[in-house]
């Protein structure tokens, strides 16, 4: 067999041309595009692996200083080879580091996974690692396909199936301090000259409230919430020794009759609702303010979706998604859309200021009849 024959038999196996359609699509997998969509794949997994990790205490063990895998393994109780596998890819994904000697420590990050840290992200991992929440993200495409289920009144929501266990009634009520409490400060240090009385419609445990009134003496309080969180507020308020100058109604937003007041707050309120629901939400706001004078001022408290996707995290639209699975009447809005809900019921937006430390910002209306 010549030279010839063997130059002819190459030449054949030898791709000419433009590469196939479909040898395209597979280098491009191998590049960015297959880049983003396994990051999307992957993400449920690293999720899992570092909810397993909270779960059995793992930072707890390696609080105060550097272990090897079997000793984390060994206070928690759990099994060693896994272990040491969770704590590679733990590493990989930068919540401990690794040393010399296969030891580890918490990173920064991995830090903010110990309870009673400040600034703590524990309580928010367990909460989006519990059975309501995972089963109702695993039931996102029924919703898309049938679209958001009629109200009900049904108490079988996840929401409520959280706060009937104690165990995650008190991850979602931790959780949700831990991102209230830079709104808290926020709020508290604005100018409250000539306000008699607070209004918190919907204002949970009462943190936001206390931190008024704790820095401004003059101020009342007066909280509304539902009758099972109230008994809590009842006593987070007592624990503050603000008793005396707080009053908590148990009662719901959309029939509780509100005392006048100068100052009417709806934190992480509106967003849970659907537009017509926020509109009598708003109207019960609205009728304190009327007799609160003319200087009285709604404060309500969102965060507010870009007007356009371009050039922003997909952190923006994360809780937009995690309302459409909770709350799917509800959802997140951008501050156009929450002005014409202001607007439609009587209010006119004079401010919106982002919150320091935090994804919120502060949405200040008054009357549109002023």
């Amino acid at each position: 067999m010549d030279r010839t024959h063997h130059r002819h038999v190459r030449s054949r196996l030898r791709p000419r041309g433009r590469p196939s359609e479909g040898m395209e699509r597979m280098n491009d997998g191998e590049g960015a595009a297959g880049s983003v969509v396994r990051d999307l794949i992957n993400g449920a997994m690293r999720f899992s692996v570092l909810y397993a990790f909270v779960r059995v205490s793992g930072p707890q063990a390696l609080a105060d200083g550097e272990l090897t895998s079997d000793e984390v393994a060994k206070r928690c109780q759990c099994d060693p080879p896994l272990m040491r596998r969770m704590l590679r890819a733990l590493e990989s994904y930068r919540i401990v580091s690794g040393s010399s000697g296969s030891r580890y420590r918490l990173s920064p990050a991995g830090r903010l996974l110990i309870p009673g840290t400040v600034g703590s992200l524990r309580a928010g991992v367990l909460l989006n690692g519990s059975a309501p929440w995972r089963e109702a993200a695993a039931g996102l495409a029924d919703k898309l396909l049938t679209g958001p289920p009629t109200p009900t009144g049904s108490d079988d929501s996840p929401y409520q199936r959280i706060h009937r266990d104690p165990e995650l009634a008190a991850a979602f009520n931790g959780y949700m301090t831990t991102l209230s409490t830079p709104v808290s400060m926020a709020l508290a240090a604005r100018d409250h000259e000539g306000v008699g009385t607070v209004v918190d419609l919907g204002g949970g445990q009462g943190m936001t409230l206390a931190a008024i009134l704790r820095r401004h003496p003059h101020v009342r309080g007066v909280l509304v919430e539902r009758p099972s969180v109230a008994e809590d507020a009842t006593r987070h308020l007592a624990d503050q020794g603000l008793t005396d100058r707080c009053e908590v109604i148990a009662g719901d937003m959309f029939t509780t009759t509100c005392p006048p007041a100068q100052r009417v707050i709806l934190a992480s309120v509106l967003h849970n609702w659907s537009d017509d629901a926020c509109a009598a939400i708003l109207r019960q706001a609205r009728s304190a303010l009327v007799a609160g004078g003319p200087a009285a001022e709604l404060w309500c408290v969102e965060d507010l979706l870009p007007s356009s996707q371009r050039g922003t995290g997909r952190g923006d639209f994360d809780l937009d998604m995690r309302m459409a699975v909770m709350f799917p009447q509800g959802g997140e809005r951008t501050k156009d859309e929450y002005q014409d809900l202001l607007s439609r019921a009587g209010l006119r937006t004079t401010a919106v200021h982002p919150i320091p430390d935090s994804t919120r910002s502060l949405m200040i209306a008054r009357m549109a009849s002023e």
